[in-house]
């Protein structure tokens, strides 16, 4: 298995370097971080004329080179297989990342949502929702402003909150989202998101059955092979109620795919997840589902 951690050269990038590590030690296989930086040419670069640009990309590339050099050998990285990549890019971060993906062919994309750097605009979140849009990967979003473990002794389990509303596409986050949970020896908590309420008494309890009806299936697969699972339901915004469930419920991570079918409409779409992405300091593990 392979991870892909996208730098920029700063150090809010190189957060989700430690992430990325911890999630490769806890694998049942062996797995390769690759380690990629991007160097983005501007429109003034070539105004240097060829030569002189031919030598600035040159020695950019080999300062880049002796950067990710220096990150492999850290201490989180210790033991851990590891390849480097980098290259001059005049195009977008995001084709860049996801392009990188495919030609390394990674399983996985660990990233900062934002980052400042030789590249200021390389990890912005938009960058890296628009990753999560078109990655043929999950992409795992961490920000650096998240804050620090819940101070109780010992740590409540690594938990990973499901976002569900029923519909195959969304449901292709699961085996992503317990293999990861796995792999931080931790939990899967399954989160229904109804429609607000009508006011009639009748239908809600029709909706609450449905609700249990539908996540006690999967909450008893995942039991059945060893994987701690709980399920909730809640009403209203979806972005809203999952932003309230991963705050209140202490989730380490918050997994679901870019857009979902069904009586919720906006449910997982990409404003959804970029909403997310701007409003709560939860990470993020996102997946692009496959056409039927």
């Amino acid at each position: 298995m392979k991870i892909l951690v996208p730098l920029d050269g700063s150090e809010l990038a190189e957060y989700a370097i430690g992430n990325a590590a911890a999630i490769a030690r806890g694998l049942p296989e062996p797995a390769t971080i690759v380690l990629a930086r991007m160097l983005h040419i501007t429109p003034v670069s070539f105004a240097t004329g060829a030569g002189y640009y031919e030598q600035i990309v040159s020695e950019a590339i080999l300062a880049g080179d002796d950067y990710l050099r220096t990150v492999s050998y850290r201490p989180s990285l210790a033991d851990l297989p590891s390849e480097r990549h980098i290259a001059s890019v005049t195009g977008r971060a995001s084709e860049w990342i996801t392009s990188v993906a495919h030609t390394t062919q990674c399983d996985l994309i660990v990233m900062s949502s934002h980052g400042r750097g030789g590249v200021a605009q390389a990890l912005l979140g938009s960058t890296a929702a628009e990753v999560a849009r078109t990655a043929t990967v999950p992409t795992v979003i961490f920000r650096p402003t998240a804050p620090p473990a819940h101070p109780v002794h010992p740590p409540p389990p690594f938990t990973v909150l499901v976002p569900l509303d029923g519909t195959t596409p969304a449901e292709q986050i699961i085996p992503v989202a317990a293999l990861v949970a796995r792999a931080l020896h931790g939990r899967l908590r399954l989160l229904s998101v109804l429609p607000t309420p009508t006011g009639n008494a009748a239908e809600h309890r029709a909706q609450q059955a449905t609700a249990q009806a539908y996540l006690a299936p999967l909450c008893q697969r995942f039991a059945q092979n060893g994987l701690s699972v709980t399920s909730s339901f809640a009403m209203g915004d979806p972005a809203l109620q999952i932003s309230e469930q991963a705050l209140e419920g202490n989730a380490d991570l918050v997994a679901l795919t870019t857009h979902g079918h069904s009586g919720v409409e906006r449910f997982f779409v990409g404003s959804v997840t970029a909403w997310l992405l701007d409003h709560v300091p939860t990470p993020l593990l996102i997946l692009r589902p496959r056409a039927a």
